[in-house]
Parts: C-alpha cells; structure tokens; sequence
C-alpha cells in the first residue's frame, strides 16, 4: 500500500469540504444506500475513495440542483392551497349545523395535513409520494368528533395541523 500523497490528500479535503454538510433531497436511509454502493465502485485504498471524497454529498445536490429552480413556483402554489383550505375553514365554521359542520371541515383539515408533510418534503415532494396516513386520517377524525363540531376547536385543529 503506497502512502497518501500531498495532492491526494488536499483533493481530498478539498471534495469534503465542497460535498458535505446536510441532505438536500436524499433521505438517509437513500445516501446510506449509495455510500455503500460508490464505495465499492471507488473503494479506500492509496487514495481517498467515494465516501471520504463525498460522493453521496455530490450526487445529492446534483439530483436536487434541477429541482431548485422550481421552489418560488412550488412555494407560491403551496401558498394559494393553504389560502384555498382557509376560505374552506371559514366557510365549513360558519355552516349552522354542527353535524354538516363536522363532516364539511374533514377535506381541508386532510388537505392541510398533506400541505404540512409535502412542506416537510421540500423539493424531493416532487419525487415521492406524499401521503395522510389512514392512521393520522382516523386521528383528524377523532379530533372532529372530540370538537364536537366546534368552530373554535376545529379551527385550532387545522392551525395545528397546517
């Protein structure tokens, strides 16, 4: 095994310090998969291989990169959803009838949910699919039924939930 050179190891501080830092798009569970796989492609051996180059950082902010471009246009349509549920929480709240009023709130306290997990999911949103869970749907109705149709309550719900 011949020893690290200078220029090697400068590249190689170099590549780390250029890609690393936090996931852009990647999970980690996706960027433990690909280490695994560049490091056996480009192991360690007299030269720094793909994990101490930070390949799984580079391969990240490459796959993201095209996605950047469309975050204002995401967020902008984010907005308008969110104040689309909102004039849906205001009319559902100003319905008479508890009962209807309870059962007309569940869409947009769903929609909020979503809109709270595709902001969690940033630009890889456009990659997976975001879903409410039947579990965290049962949840939102239980919510309501616990409400007991309440404007008030409903409407911290959604707040809570957005």
């Amino acid at each position: 095994m011949k020893p690290i050179t200078r220029r090697g190891f400068a590249l190689s501080l170099a590549a780390s310090a250029l890609y690393s830092g936090p996931l852009v798009l990647l999970t980690d569970e996706e960027a433990k998969l690909i280490e695994a796989l560049t490091n056996q492609i480009i192991p360690s051996d007299d030269a720094p291989g793909a994990v101490e180059a930070g390949v799984v950082y580079y391969i990240d902010k490459q796959l993201a990169g095209p996605l950047q471009r469309f975050e204002p246009i995401y967020q902008n349509w984010a907005g308008k959803a969110e104040r689309g549920l909102e004039s849906g929480m205001q009319y559902s709240c100003a319905i008479g009838n508890r009962r209807v009023r309870a059962a007309t709130v569940l869409p947009a306290l769903i929609g909020a949910r979503t809109l709270a997990l595709l902001r969690e999911a940033g630009a890889s949103a456009l990659h997976r699919r975001i879903k409410v869970s039947r579990r965290e749907v049962r949840r939102i109705i239980a919510s309501i039924a616990i409400a007991l149709g309440s404007g008030r309550k409903l409407d911290a719900t959604f707040r809570r939930l957005l």
